[in-house]
C-alpha cells in the first residue's frame, strides 16, 4: 500500500507541478537560441586616461561618478571607484557600466569637461569581445538538458516506472533543473556584458608645473628633521641624567674639601699646642 502511495505522489509532483516551471524555461531558451544565430553578440569595454592639476582629480572624478548615478541603473552602473591621496602620488580611478546610449555621448564629452577643468584625456582605447560563440554554447547546453528533462517528464506521465526507478528519475530531474538554472544564469550575464558596454577611467597628476612627486624629497626632509632633532635631544637627555650625578659629587667635593682641610690643620694645631 506504502508502495502505491509513494508511486503517486511521485507522479502527481512530478506531472503536476514540474511542466508549469519547465515550459517557461523552454521558451526561453529558444527565443534566445534563435536571436543568438543571427546576431553577433559583442562586449565593448573602454579605457580612457585623463591628466588634471592635482587639486581637480577629486572633482573630476565625483562629477562623473554623480553623472552616472542620476542616470539611474537601467542606464548606468558604478562598479567601482578610488581616490589615492599620499605623500608621493594623488590619483583616482572609476569603473562604470552603461547601455550604448548613454556611454556614447558620455565619453565623447570628456574632452570638453576635462578642458574646463584644466585636464585633457591623454589615451583612450577601446576593445571589442566577440561573445557570440560562447552564448550559443550556453544556449545549446540549456537546449540539451531541457530535451533531457522533457523525456524524464514523458517517462514520469507514462506511469510505467516502478518505485526505485521513479525515485531515480525525480532525483536526476532536480539535477537537470539546477544545470538549466546555472546555464540561464550564464546566459543572463553574457547578455549584460553585451548590452552594456563598460568604461575604466583613470585620473592622474599633471605633469606640467610642481607636483607631489617633485616635492616628496623636500616633504621628506621636513619629517626627518623633526625625526632626528628629537632623537638628539633624547640623546642629550641620557647624556646629562648619566653624567650629572657624578658632576653633582665633583662639585660637593670641591665645595667642601678647603673647608674639611682648614679644619683638620686647626685641630692638629690644638693638639700640638696642647702637648707644649
Amino acid at each position: 500500500m506504502k508502495k502505491y502511495l509513494l508511486i503517486a505522489a511521485l507522479i502527481a509532483t512530478a506531472s503536476c507541478s514540474k511542466p508549469a516551471e519547465y515550459s517557461a524555461d523552454g521558451a526561453a531558451a529558444t527565443s534566445a537560441n534563435a536571436a543568438s544565430e543571427t546576431v553577433q553578440r559583442i562586449a565593448l569595454a573602454y579605457n580612457i586616461g585623463i591628466t588634471l592639476p592635482i587639486n581637480k582629480i577629486d572633482i573630476a572624478m565625483r562629477a562623473d561618478r554623480a553623472a552616472c548615478e542620476n542616470a539611474g541603473p537601467d542606464k548606468c552602473q558604478v562598479l567601482s571607484y578610488n581616490f589615492e591621496d599620499d605623500k608621493n602620488s594623488i590619483g583616482a580611478s572609476l569603473q562604470l557600466r552603461a547601455v550604448p546610449e548613454w556611454l556614447s555621448p558620455f565619453r565623447d564629452a570628456r574632452a570638453v569637461e576635462m578642458g574646463k577643468l584644466g585636464g585633457k584625456v591623454t589615451s583612450e582605447h577601446a576593445n571589442a569581445e566577440n561573445l557570440t560563440g560562447e552564448i550559443r554554447d550556453v544556449a545549446a547546453h540549456m537546449r540539451n538538458k531541457i530535451a533531457s528533462r522533457d523525456r524524464l517528464l514523458a517517462q514520469i506521465n507514462s506511469k510505467t516506472l516502478n518505485a526505485r526507478d521513479l525515485l531515480n528519475v525525480q532525483t536526476r530531474l532536480d539535477e537537470l533543473q539546477s544545470e538549466i538554472d546555472y546555464s540561464s544564469s550564464q546566459s543572463a550575464v553574457l547578455s549584460g556584458r553585451v548590452n552594456m558596454s563598460t568604461m575604466d577611467i583613470r585620473y592622474e597628476t599633471s605633469r606640467g608645473g610642481i607636483n607631489r612627486v617633485a616635492l616628496a624629497p623636500i616633504h621628506q626632509a621636513f619629517e626627518n628633521f623633526f625625526i632626528i632633532f628629537f632623537q638628539s635631544l633624547s640623546v642629550l637627555i641620557y647624556f646629562f641624567a648619566v653624567v650629572l650625578p657624578f658632576a653633582l659629587a665633583y662639585f660637593l667635593y670641591s665645595s667642601l674639601r678647603q673647608p674639611i682641610k682648614g679644619l683638620y690643620e686647626k685641630l692638629a694645631q690644638k693638639k700640638i699646642e696642647s702637648k707644649d
